[in-house]
């Protein structure tokens, strides 16, 4: 496969970060969502120098559709003792309880400040951040028990106010979702397509279906074959054979390889191929 070349951070996510660096020193933590399919690849690490010492929550969403297995090893391996995570499926009301419940028991120093003074808690402020497309509109929903905020499937829509009450003494920030200005590896990129956090056009089909073929079957050699009982070692036979079982032709009576690439893409993405987990 072609060497991938390609980053996406368009004007509005610039703004975005520059945005989160005036925020995110006003806040007592971090709760940084990501997806539980590429866990790795959708986290923020551009951001751990503002963040600092503060209060970071890892949230990982989409748990349903994720190889657990894998994604607890990789959680496991890369968490430090800063770090609270959470693999949750946002659809789920006691995924709020369980993420509400863990906030308000943090203490700060302001808390102690405030309690050493005898005056009450003072109100928490936390900030959500993450990439586009892996459920920080409906984590908002879920904490805030609305739904105020405009929740899209597609990178980058997020539009609310920036301030959102969830109790009376826990406030959080929204923010659009900001990818990383560059990313060295290139497939982090590649994972993002797949999972649907950047515009899957930034790479020729062929190239995205060649590296989705080539990576499901060095993570899961049999999961394909499972699904689509196609055995062929070549990413572009593959997508014949599919083309050809399911009956895909264009007008010309040609094979129709490029829906049959696009079909499998959306298989992925929806959780019709098998839970998986993009990062090693």
């Amino acid at each position: 496969m072609p060497q991938v070349n390609a980053n996406w951070f368009p004007g509005h996510m610039k703004k975005a970060l520059n945005n989160l660096k005036d925020i995110i020193p006003k806040c007592d933590g971090v709760i940084n969502i990501c997806d539980s399919r590429a866990p790795l690849s959708s986290l923020s690490f551009s951001l751990n120098n503002l963040i600092g010492n503060k209060e970071k929550i890892n949230i990982y969403s989409k748990s349903d559709l994720a190889d657990k297995k894998r994604l607890n090893e990789i959680i496991e391996r890369n968490n430090d003792s800063h770090t609270k995570s959470f693999v949750v499926n946002l659809n789920l009301k006691e995924s709020r309880n369980q993420i509400i419940s863990y906030i308000e028991n943090i203490e700060t120093k302001k808390d102690k400040k405030f309690l050493s003074l005898n005056f009450p808690k003072p109100i928490k402020y936390f900030v959500v951040i993450g990439i586009p497309n892996v459920g920080k509109s409906t984590l908002i929903n879920l904490l805030s028990s609305n739904k105020k905020t405009r929740v899209e499937n597609k990178p980058g829509l997020t539009r609310s106010e920036p301030l959102i009450k969830v109790k009376d003494k826990l406030y959080i920030y929204d923010s659009p979702g900001v990818l990383e200005p560059n990313y060295e590896d290139k497939n982090i990129m590649l994972n993002l397509a797949l999972i649907g956090s950047v515009k899957e056009n930034i790479f020729p089909l062929d190239q995205l279906a060649e590296y989705l073929f080539n990576h499901i079957n060095h993570l899961y050699p049999d999961m394909l074959f499972d699904k689509y009982q196609i055995n062929e070692n070549n990413y572009y036979d593959f997508y014949n054979q599919l083309a050809l079982k399911n009956k895909m032709y264009l007008q010309n009576n040609n094979l129709d390889i490029s829906r049959a690439m696009r079909f499998v893409l959306n298989e992925l993405r929806n959780g019709k191929i098998g839970p998986i987990c993009l990062d090693e």
